[in-house]
């Protein structure tokens, strides 16, 4: 009985480890946000869409090895993550517009 309480908790101990590990879709979400300022267009990059994180996303390009890094991380031990649908326009370019990379109309 004993053996089987202490291989219960180990699982458990074990699934808690897998699903509350790395970031979180929220703080992602928080650290695209942050990363993305301009002073010039130079300063923007678009580094492609990323399920759940949107068609498009457009940061600073001295942000992008950390971002590309945390949503690395983010997908790392993420098991069964649902379908995202988008229904996606080309990019036809990005511009800086008070301070932020947007998508150009």
């Amino acid at each position: 009985m004993f053996l089987l309480i202490a291989v219960i908790v180990i699982i458990i101990g074990v699934l808690i480890f897998l699903f509350c590990t790395g970031p979180t879709e929220k703080k992602v979400n928080q650290e695209i946000k942050n990363a993305n300022f301009c002073s010039t267009l130079d300063d923007c990059v678009d580094i492609g869409g990323s399920c759940p994180f949107g068609c498009t996303i457009l940061i600073n390009k001295n942000e992008e090895t950390r971002i590309r890094d945390l949503i690395s991380e983010y997908y790392k031990n993420k098991i069964g993550l649902g379908t995202c649908v988008y229904d996606c326009l080309q990019l036809k370019g990005i511009t800086c517009v008070d301070n932020k990379c947007v998508p150009q109309n």
